[in-house]
């Protein structure tokens, strides 16, 4: 357990810090969805999440205190906190003292974009810790020759599927390492038998998109597996296509790539002198330096080619490659500076974590961050009891789904919330005629109040003959037309 002590200690400082910035309540977007999702078993988007599902559920009732917004906050939290540690380990793993690992990988939780994501619900840092544990057992197969961390490796990289099939990007790595550390593996009966039967298991979980599109007890449910055609259509990401590699060659040289530059420099800038020592240093030893270079290749290569508006959190596994190349870089100079004290090296090593948090604490601090709350307060203020929303903004829409199924306030307060392309003749026919309308597979009772929080909603339904009666800031209640 001694062994333990500078990661545990590194861990626990870090626990600390996303603690004291960690956001306090509901977000918006996808942070409110995966704030609620988990709790009541229910499908978010494409592609499903289904391990980080079962994990934020089982968390979010194992943990007796905290609202629901802020487990789930906090949930990310511990998984980068166990990245982390994890990312300690590996370091020790492959020549570097204890005390220089723990502080590299303190750094590297102080970096800002992995900082941000730890701090509200999302997936990025269940994804990192999968990136770091499988990472580790492949370099242990080398170390020992050991089978048993082969397997553990394959069965992990199965499962991380299930979290973020980003994973794929680093397949590469994967099979250079194999092929160079025990290549019998790839005709080994045995081996490819069990490794078969891995990925089987792996895939299993996505039994879970299955199970809760077919239960009558699904409240919320966006990525649907109602056939095979439709779940395949779904998990393999088929409505994101048209972002992917939709670069040109100048594009991608003259935009993309000075932007990854951009925010290599940001999150790495301590380090990035030290990445070409280590990758040198592992070359020399015959270490890992060919899956980590490949692994952040790879990360790379797909993000860069992805044309969506918050690309920057798919580089934490880049990012934590190099971070690993540039520990084993600090620690070669530091074992040529042999002759200078043991405290000298600890505060070279500790340098860049004071460095990263200095700079980023400012801009990733949510502990102040109200605005969903807010919003979400004022709404349900105003609307009250016995209300429908009408809306198509989906960031605020996923506030208010936080409200109505992971506080229970739709049921207790009999609200409604119409989304998904709702037809604002329909709306318009019930409050006006008072005609059939249904939201969210519910009918909506006679005389419902109805709102909406969207401005172009408002002005199409006036466009329609209602009125519309301002409430609250951007809050409208929907009207008949005047006699």
């Amino acid at each position: 357990m001694r062994g333990w002590a500078p990661a545990l200690s590194a861990a626990g400082v870090l626990l600390l810090v996303y603690l004291r910035t960690l956001l306090p309540g509901v977000g918006f977007a996808d942070t409110a969805k995966f704030q609620f999702v988990g709790w009541v078993l229910g499908t978010p988007h494409a592609t499903g999440y289904p391990n980080y599902l079962v994990l934020n559920h089982l968390f979010l009732k194992a943990v007796p205190f905290g609202t629901l917004a802020w487990r789930a906050n906090l949930l990310s939290a511990v998984f980068a906190v166990a990245a982390v540690l994890v990312m300690s380990r590996l370091l020790v793993a492959l020549g570097v003292r204890a005390g220089v690992a723990a502080l590299v990988a303190l750094a590297f939780g102080l970096t800002p974009t992995l900082w941000s994501q730890a701090l509200a619900a999302e997936v990025y840092t269940l994804n990192l810790l999968f990136v770091a544990g499988v990472t580790l057992f492949f370099v242990r197969w080398r170390q020992t020759g050991a089978r048993r961390f082969f397997y553990a490796a394959c069965g992990l990289y199965a499962l991380s599927f299930g979290c973020h099939l980003t994973m794929i990007t680093l397949l590469p790595a994967i099979v250079v390492w194999v092929w160079t550390t025990e290549r019998r593996v790839f005709w080994d009966v045995r081996a490819v038998c069990a490794v078969l039967g891995l990925i089987v298991l792996g895939a299993s979980q996505y039994a879970y998109i299955f199970w809760r599109t077919h239960s009558p007890d699904t409240i919320y449910s966006e990525m649907r597996a109602g056939n095979l055609s439709e779940f395949w259509w779904s998990i393999t990401g088929a409505q994101f296509k048209s972002l992917m590699f939709m670069f040109t060659p100048r594009q991608f040289l003259t935009e993309r790539v000075p932007m990854y530059l951009g925010l290599l420099w940001k999150n790495l800038w301590p380090f990035l002198p030290l990445v070409p020592v280590g990758l040198l240093t592992l070359w020399r030893q015959r270490g890992p330096w060919s899956f980590l270079l490949l692994g952040a290749l790879g990360n790379a290569a797909y993000a860069l080619n992805y044309g969506i508006w918050d690309i920057f959190v798919y580089f934490i596994p880049g990012y934590f490659f190099l971070t690993v190349l540039a520990g084993v870089g600090l620690e070669s100079l530091l074992d040529r500076w042999r002759s200078a004290p043991r405290w000298a090296g600890v505060a070279v090593a500790l340098l860049p974590a004071l460095a990263l948090g200095a700079v980023n604490f400012r801009e990733v601090d949510q502990s102040k961050e109200r605005r969903a709350e807010n919003f979400l307060h004022d709404t349900l203020k105003v609307v009250g009891t016995d209300a429908l929303i009408v809306t198509r903004m989906y960031d605020e829409s996923e506030t208010l789904w936080y409200a109505l199924f992971g506080e229970g306030l739709g049921e207790a307060r009999r609200i409604l919330l119409l989304y998904d392309h709702p037809r604002m003749e329909d709306v318009a026919a019930y409050v006006r005629d008072g005609a059939p309308l249904s939201a969210h597979v519910r009918p909506v009772p006679p005389g419902t109040r109805v709102f909406t929080i969207d401005a172009d909603k408002a002005e199409e339904l006036r466009g329609l003959g209602l009125q519309t009666a301002v409430r609250g800031e951007r809050i409208w209640e929907v009207l008949p037309p005047a006699p």
